[in-house]
């Protein structure tokens, strides 16, 4: 089963930690688990959707939570309709409300010798009538000359988008009544 949210280690730096006011931005309005209508995943550009996935799970769960009291939807995998079935990814999945949309960045970087680089990049939009489209980009690069203190998630964030594309996850899913 492919993971929406990879396990990630080394430093974590959320980009975006600001709530804004207005209806949309409210984590309660897209709380509960939502049946996959399609799910896509490409391996090998960022730009275009590839090949459906039919081996994963059946639904995700969007919940409400805070972080130092800013309000977030953690995105969680689930095998069926069922709230006990979900995982609980937490803030390795967490979608801030800012600037107007949800979305998920996170900048990781790790390593001694060589530096190894990655940024993650989601958004989620809401479709109407219940439904969701959450996208999710992530990029790495291992970087030999940016060994030691150099390695910080501020370069792997600085970088960005402009690192090589590892994989390009799509999905829209519908909420359970």
């Amino acid at each position: 089963m492919h993971r929406m949210a990879p396990a990630l280690s080394g430093l974590i730096l959320f980009t975006s930690l600001a709530a804004c006011g207005g209806g949309d931005d409210d984590p309660g309005n897209y709380a509960g688990i939502y049946e996959i209508s399609t799910h896509t995943i490409n391996e090998e550009a960022c730009d275009v959707e590839g090949p459906a996935i039919v081996d994963g799970y059946s639904h995700f769960r969007l919940r409400k939570d805070e972080f130092f009291g800013e309000p977030f939807l953690a995105l969680g995998e689930c095998s069926s309709a069922e709230d006990e079935s979900c995982d609980d990814a937490g803030l390795f999945s967490a979608y801030i409300y800012s600037g107007g949309a949800w979305r998920y960045q996170v900048s990781v970087a790790s390593g001694v010798s060589t530096c190894y680089l990655s940024y993650i990049d989601g958004t989620l939009e809401d479709l109407g009538g219940g439904s969701v489209r959450i996208e999710i980009r992530q990029y790495s690069d291992e970087v030999p000359s940016l060994a030691g203190d150099a390695c910080t998630t501020e370069e792997a964030e600085r970088r960005g988008k402009d690192m090589p594309c590892d994989s390009y996850e799509a999905m829209v899913g519908t909420l359970v009544p």
